[in-house]
């Protein structure tokens, strides 16, 4: 399994929108990936945002996120920016479903295990410098939030979530429309990566 400084294996989608391993070696060990499911966490793992399962535009909202090229800096192919950039959001997580657009990416754990969720972020002010954050579909109770100085940072979640092996997903909600997002990383350390 490709590694990053700091043990991060790297996820990124295709056409299809599943995950696959870059820079891999030819043949990865068995227990590192499961064919059956999209992202297989045997450590740490780093996901790119554009390489999101599915993206959820609730029927009585106009924001969206939008996979783009701006503003420079980002890694990868591309990022997600929630637009129009007006600040308008979902405040508090209580009707995140219904009030955020969301982006929700499929990993299945190999192990039992305990992961931080950390989100790569780009903020200007404080009208664009958070997301909600969750595993299987619950949201924790605690935004993430970004340094704002228009510079990328990663913010880390205070929640770390206990994962039976199997199947799961990871979702991101819009807190304010104009966050931008780059990568996620789940690692069994509560330190973000580089």
């Amino acid at each position: 399994m490709g590694r990053l400084a700091g043990g991060l294996a790297i996820a990124t989608s295709v056409a299809s929108c599943s995950f696959h391993l870059r820079d891999s070696p030819p043949t990865p060990t068995p227990d590192a990936i499961d064919p059956g499911t999209d992202a297989a966490i045997q450590g740490d793992l780093l996901i790119e945002a554009e390489a999101f399962t599915q993206n959820v535009q609730p029927p009585s909202q106009t924001n969206a996120w939008v996979v783009t090229t701006t503003p420079a800096g980002y890694r990868g192919t591309a990022l997600v920016k929630c637009g129009p950039m007006t600040g308008v959001g979902c405040p508090n997580d209580s009707n995140l479903d219904s009030c955020a657009s969301h982006l929700i990416y499929d990993v299945a754990v190999v192990a039992p295990t305990t992961l931080h969720v950390h989100v790569r972020g780009l903020a200007t002010s404080s009208s664009d410098d958070s997301v909600w954050y969750g595993i299987d579909g619950v949201a924790a109770p605690a935004e993430i939030n970004f340094v704002q100085d228009s510079i990328w940072h990663y913010g880390t979640g205070d929640q770390a979530f206990v994962l039976a092996p199997g199947a799961h997903t990871v979702t991101l909600w819009q807190r304010e429309c104009g966050v931008c997002i780059d990568q996620i990383a789940l690692t069994v350390g509560a330190t973000a990566p580089p």
